[in-house]
């Protein structure tokens, strides 16, 4: 340590200060890449989970409705009311496939797939 204090004080200081700036772009690059990564899954969460999220939910809410129109047909009521139970179940029929169809092309891992078939296997035997 005896080069050190030998020598000029604005040369020591020059090399703290130098050491300080060399330091703090390391923390910088630090910093970017994690903010990469971060980024990174904000666009995952935004181009693959919301979307796919939102499709769910749609799929749910059509069989929920096709549930709904199916008790209220069992329920009973007077030949309109069934009428328009019935019409309704018809509706959700034909949207259900589309959903399904839209979501397809959401699905991410092998996972998801697989779980995505068994429900159209259940769906195609009337579960």
């Amino acid at each position: 340590m005896r080069l050190l204090s030998d020598l000029k004080v604005g040369v020591r200081l020059g090399l703290g200060f130098a050491l300080l700036v060399l330091l703090m772009l390391a923390m910088g690059a630090f910093c970017a890449n994690r903010v990469a990564q971060v980024q990174a899954k904000v666009d995952d969460l935004a181009d693959n989970w919301l979307p796919s999220t939102q499709k769910l939910a749609q799929i749910g809410e059509s069989m929920n409705q096709m549930r709904r129109a199916e008790l209220q047909m069992l329920v009973g009521g007077d030949a309109k009311a069934v009428a328009d139970e019935a019409a309704r179940l018809t509706q959700q029929w034909q949207v259900l496939p589309r959903l399904l169809k839209d979501y397809d092309g959401l699905v991410a891992s092998d996972r998801e797939r697989e779980a995505f078939d068994t429900m159209r296997r259940q769906l195609d035997d009337g579960c």
